[in-house]
């Protein structure tokens, strides 16, 4: 190539930025707009179903740039026109740069207002007093389990589940050490020690692993003290100024963790839905088998089921059912009428557009750990 070609084409890109500019003006001039007529008619800037279909439209076909990068620029571009539309504050389970952040920034992006909250109780209570209009809490991880805490207060609130996201774990070994062979302690969140043990067993055998609240505290002790090392994702070393000596440490590669998007948002059908409930049953022969046998006969795909004891209550236990489908979808609605009358409390947590458990929200290059208080 010439240096006149060079020229030539860079004189072609300054064209084509210049277009890019004034179409990406046009849309955030109809965004506006959108957002105008949507006030008017008191309904709310964020549409969840509608950007994930615009987002899957985007990314069906084969193009120059990959997905992935795709992905991450049309995901600012909605977040920077939805912030015409309205302003979003969005709390979530800190502190910044840990997993549960990075979930929340690769499903509203940045033009949002991010609020870290210490626990998931506090992220539950911004919401419910409406300092937050979303909240992002972990509420399963695929080789952990269920968060308990998350559990806890879906039972209580009246907030509904609007949405889900699926991240893979992807841990590494942060430090100011040149090399792993002087690392002394491993810190990091218990949960994240957990994903890593046999990694840790073979490479660091003699280290000391100590467990932190979070994994950005655990970044934070390794950039103070000598011969230390942190358990976390790469965007706590961008933060903190740390080498990554080892990358994709985590025992098990196909790992999740999956979030529940909170607020007061009432999802409309999006053609591909999850519904949330939760019921407690009548201490008797086959009533869970009576209760779950409405959506067998509806034909629904029951995608998870999980039971937690009833914090007010000695030996009562709650079941955490996800079905496919909307509530406002004829068999679903059959269904759950039936079910409730099968069982002495049912709740419909929410109606939400399904996230791809894939990982097709790959934007995010790491995850939050899925067990307890922080991530």
């Amino acid at each position: 190539m010439t240096s006149q070609n060079v020229f030539e084409l860079r004189a072609e890109i300054d064209r084509l930025d210049q277009n890019i500019l004034e179409l990406l003006d046009r849309r955030a001039v109809c965004a506006r707009e959108i957002g105008r007529l949507k006030s008017g008619g008191g309904k709310p800037a964020f549409d969840p179903g509608r950007e994930r279909d615009l987002l899957a439209r985007l990314c069906r076909d084969d193009h120059t740039l990959s997905t992935d990068a795709l992905r991450r620029i049309y995901i600012e571009i909605i977040s920077a026109c939805r912030s015409l539309q309205a302003p979003l504050r969005v709390a979530y389970l800190g502190p910044e740069a840990t997993f549960s952040h990075r979930a929340a920034l690769g499903h509203f992006g940045g033009a949002a207002d991010f609020a870290p909250q210490t626990t998931v109780h506090h992220v539950f209570r911004e919401v419910e007093a409406g300092q937050a209009d979303f909240g992002v809490v972990p509420v399963e991880n695929s080789t952990e389990g269920a968060v308990g805490l998350t559990l806890d207060e879906l039972v209580i609130s009246d907030l509904s589940v609007c949405g889900e996201i699926y991240l893979p774990v992807v841990q590494n070994l942060l430090s100011r050490e040149n090399d792993k062979t002087t690392v002394k302690t491993v810190y990091s969140h218990p949960q994240a020690l957990a994903q890593c043990r046999s990694w840790l067993a073979a490479n660091l055998p003699a280290a000391s692993l100590v467990e932190a609240s979070s994994t950005a505290s655990a970044a934070e002790r390794a950039t103070r003290e000598p011969g230390t090392a942190a358990i976390g994702a790469d965007m706590l070393a961008e933060k903190h100024g740390l080498g990554i000596l080892a990358a994709g440490i985590q025992d098990l590669a196909l790992n999740q963790t999956r979030f529940f998007v909170l607020g007061r948002l009432a999802c409309e059908t999006s053609g591909r839905d999850k519904t949330s409930i939760i019921f407690i049953l009548s201490h008797e022969p086959g009533s869970l088998s009576r209760a779950l046998n409405p959506l067998a006969e509806a034909g629904i795909n029951m995608t998870r089921i999980e039971s937690r004891p009833v914090k007010a209550q000695a030996w009562e236990y709650v079941f955490f059912v996800d079905i496919e489908g909307h509530r406002s979808e004829e068999k679903v609605r059959n269904a759950l009428e039936k079910m409730a009358a099968e069982v002495e409390t049912l709740k419909i947590l929410g109606s939400y557009p399904a996230g791809d458990a894939a990982g097709q929200c790959s934007n995010q290059r790491t995850l939050a750990s899925g067990g307890s208080q922080s991530a």
